[in-house]
């Protein structure tokens, strides 16, 4: 079996510096402590679940396609979800051993093992379907007839329609930022032939981007500043797909437009402001912040420390407020 050059490993804490192995990742009590890894970065998206064990999660192969069966609602879930970061980590102090787990897609180390990079995500189940795994939530009664079926479940299974068949059919079409400094929240100031109004700061995916990295490459090409996303707030669909918002921690920088950038291009074609700005939240409640239905959960979710967050919500857009 060859070996891979590079291994990947999740972990819902980031910023690690050195993964260390521990007394709770181990197959058997004679293998000791170990730190897991798989050569598929798709397959590492699974191991994002928060607290996940055998007792309510169930994941596999169908074929090249992995799979994870997920004991709980799709609401429910979510509350729990916040992210995590995959590690890409050299193979060097890895063994694989054929005949134990996930064979050659399982790798173990009993060395502690330095990162070589860190790629942060904000949801572990927007990452498993961007990645092309399979996800389902089911119940118990189902969970328990996958885990006692003779084929491994994959009968019942595909009587079923996983998460990424469902949003694929209104797909996720870009990211926005609810970005925050201390009691200050950044908008996009806008007038657009003769109507003034604000927005949140974001845009659409660019091919091969992940939600995360449209995020970051938008709020820089609009404001210049630097941020760090913090979770995933709303997943708010329309017609046209869905826009994820996600709430975000001011890093550097002073709020201004790029130059050739499309909204630059705009504002000298002239009736056209861009304009980035902070404004006090004490003050957005009767601002004209579009999405406005948006405005109003971040308000009041706010209030509750975001506990009732992430939220998905598809609207059509004839359907949405237009006034405050």
């Amino acid at each position: 079996m060859k070996k891979p050059k590079v291994l990947y490993v999740a972990a819902q804490t980031k910023g690690i510096k050195e993964l260390i192995p521990t007394k709770g990742n181990c197959r058997d009590k004679d293998e000791g402590a170990v730190i897991f890894a798989t050569p598929d970065k798709t397959l590492a998206s699974i191991f994002l679940i928060k607290d996940h064990n055998d007792n309510w999660t169930n994941l596999g192969y169908f074929g090249d396609i992995p799979y994870v069966v997920i004991k709980m609602g799709r609401e429910e879930f979510l509350k729990k979800d916040n992210g995590g970061s995959i590690y890409e980590v050299p193979s060097d102090n890895f063994d694989c051993n054929p005949n134990l787990g996930m064979r050659e897609k399982e790798w173990t180390s009993s060395e502690p093992v330095r990162p070589l990079k860190e790629t942060f995500y904000t949801s572990a189940l927007n990452t498993m379907i961007e990645n092309g795994v399979n996800v389902y939530f089911v119940n118990e009664e189902t969970f328990k007839d996958i885990r006692n079926s003779k084929d491994h479940g994959q009968g019942i299974l595909n009587s079923l329609t996983p998460e990424n068949q469902k949003r694929t059919m209104k797909e996720d079409i870009g990211s926005i930022g609810i970005i925050l400094n201390k009691d200050r929240a950044l908008l996009m100031h806008r007038i657009n032939n003769g109507k003034e109004y604000y927005t949140f700061i974001g845009g659409h995916k660019e091919s091969n981007e992940t939600l995360e990295e449209t995020l970051l490459r938008e709020v820089k090409e609009e404001t210049s500043i630097s941020i760090e996303p913090e979770r995933l707030l709303y997943h708010f669909g329309s017609e046209h797909g869905f826009m994820n918002y996600f709430l975000c921690k001011y890093v550097s920088g002073t709020p201004q437009l790029q130059s050739n950038t499309t909204e630059s291009k705009r504002m000298e074609q002239g009736n056209q402001l861009f304009n980035p700005m902070w404004v006090s939240i004490e003050e957005l409640a009767p601002m004209l912040i579009y999405p406005l239905e948006i405005k109003d959960w971040f308000l009041e979710d706010r209030k509750n420390d975001y506990i009732n967050t992430p939220k998905e919500v598809f609207m059509e857009k004839k359907d949405r407020r237009q006034i405050v």
